[in-house]
């Protein structure tokens, strides 16, 4: 893909994006042979639509990391522990919750 394109996330933007593409490719402007094969080519628009169709959200389940976040707050709250120590001990928490998980 060229660097710095990207793709609509409206279907409909997308699809538009489609057909004018395709009347691009119809007229047969002159753009660099790297962009017509990766850009206006309609076969690799309906790759690339068929991809993200079947794009699915990865879930992630955070209420362990807002858990470990509440129970080490309080002790910078009660003035128990600098904010340094709370962040560093939140973020090794996390970081081996993290660890585990994978």
């Amino acid at each position: 893909m060229v660097e710095g394109s990207s793709f609509p996330v409206s279907r409909e933007a997308f699809n538009e994006l489609g057909v004018f593409l395709e009347r691009m490719t119809a007229a047969d402007h002159h753009y660099d042979d790297e962009v017509k094969q990766d850009i206006i080519d309609p076969k690799r628009h309906e790759e690339v639509q068929a991809v993200l169709e079947d794009a699915r959200f990865a879930p992630i389940r955070t209420t362990p990391i807002l858990d470990i976040i509440l129970d080490e707050a309080g002790w910078y709250f009660d003035n128990a522990k600098s904010l340094e120590e709370v962040c560093a001990i939140i973020q090794n928490r996390v970081k081996l919750y993290l660890q585990e998980r994978t």
